[in-house]
């Protein structure tokens, strides 16, 4: 293989005029309140009705009147909620499939680069994983002859500070002890560089820059659900939720969860009284 990387030039069509650019948010809101001007005029009625039924934002029902007329107006108020939701489905869907379409081609194409990437990939982690496993192997023998080497100079120098002390030698003493210290201090860098990390002991870099190592990450792979610790669990709601449900339509269950029964524990269940209108 050469020692040069391959450039990526522009290829044919890179001059190509640009195709139409899409709609801008601003684009998207003229056209919704010009194709639903019919639903923002109900609007402004339904509102306007339930701001004179309760001016102010406050209002109280005295009489069953009162709670027809408010049952009215809130039924009107939701119907055209629902028929909004309706139009919000309808006007996204070609959104919805534009974005689908962006995301596709993206894919696509980042898929046709890592299939070309995948072998040189590999080939990569292999070399790396065995440049790395032999230079560790080598600074682990290093490591082993500087200790090996500090150690005997600690001795030598231990013999000659007994000797240099009953000489009266004290050039002796430190000189031997000098020559201990740099022992220790060649075994310590030996035994930093045995233990480096993986990325220093594979890292290369190539012409353009570009610096390659091993990186150790970590992966999971849940092998028995049922052994993964309780605090690394957590609560399923939907499933919950239609357990307390499936409670609620027998009639006995129900009775029982109106009295403030709890069947499960670390679940509180509330049953609320609210108006509903249809």
């Amino acid at each position: 293989m050469s020692d040069q990387a391959p450039q990526v030039r522009p290829g044919p069509g890179h001059n190509a005029p640009p195709a139409p650019i899409p709609l801008t948010a601003e684009q998207v809101v003229a056209w919704l309140e010009h194709s639903l001007a019919a639903l923002i005029s109900r609007r402004q009625e339904v509102v306007k009705a339930l701001g004179d039924f309760a001016p102010g934002g406050e209002t109280t029902i005295v009489n069953d009147q009162d709670q027809a007329d408010a049952a009215d107006l809130r039924k009107q108020a939701e119907t055209l909620l629902r028929v909004a939701e309706q139009n919000r489905k309808t006007s996204l869907a070609p959104f919805k499939e534009a974005t689908e379409g962006v995301n596709n081609w993206f894919k696509q194409f980042a898929s046709v680069v890592q299939e070309a990437i995948n072998p040189i990939r590999e080939a990569m982690n292999v070399y790396a994983r065995a440049v790395e496993e032999e230079r560790r192997k080598k600074a682990e023998a290093e490591a082993a002859a500087r200790r090996a080497e500090a150690e005997r100079a600690e001795r030598e120098a231990a013999e000659k500070l007994k000797a240099a002390l009953q000489n009266d030698d004290t050039v002796g003493a430190e000189d031997a002890i000098a020559a201990a210290d740099r022992a220790a201090k060649k075994a310590e860098r030996a035994e930093t560089k045995a233990s480096a990390k993986p990325a220093e002991l594979s890292r290369v870099t190539g012409v353009l820059g570009a610096t390659a190592s091993l990186r150790e990450t970590v992966q999971i792979e849940i092998i028995d659900p049922a052994a993964v610790p309780r605090h690394l669990c957590t609560p399923d709601t939907v499933a919950i939720r239609a357990a307390v449900m499936k409670l609620w339509n027998e009639p006995e269950t129900k009775e029982r969860l109106r009295r403030g029964d709890q069947p499960y524990r670390g679940v509180r269940v509330t049953i609320k009284k609210e108006t509903y209108v249809r």
